[in-house]
């Protein structure tokens, strides 16, 4: 893989890791049955070039229920800054970790 396949700059979320987090602490509705035993929910999805979230797979999480809810506020939570390329916003695979019991 060349580093041709690579943005300069990744998607992310807007104000970072901090806003992240305080995204999912405001919005966050994980299911109360066994929080402290749950594992952490592994998410992979697309930010698009508008910033928007596409192609939410979850890749590992022991909870349907919340995996639901992980699931829906990734949606929630868009647009994301989308990745650029030669200052040109491009299509940026992702992947999140969340953890349910933190919420």
């Amino acid at each position: 893989m060349t580093s041709d396949s690579f943005p300069e700059v990744r998607a992310q979320y807007p104000g970072g890791l901090r806003a992240w987090n305080n995204f999912l602490k405001e919005n966050a509705q994980f299911s109360k049955f066994k929080r402290d035993t749950a594992l952490p929910i592994f998410l992979a999805f697309s930010v698009d070039k508008n910033g928007g979230i596409e192609n939410i797979k979850i890749i590992g999480g022991n909870n349907p229920i919340d995996n639901k809810e992980a699931i829906r506020l990734l949606r929630l939570s868009s647009p994301w800054l989308p990745a650029t390329r030669n200052n040109k916003p491009e299509t940026c695979s992702m992947s999140i970790r969340i953890t349910p019991r933190n919420y």
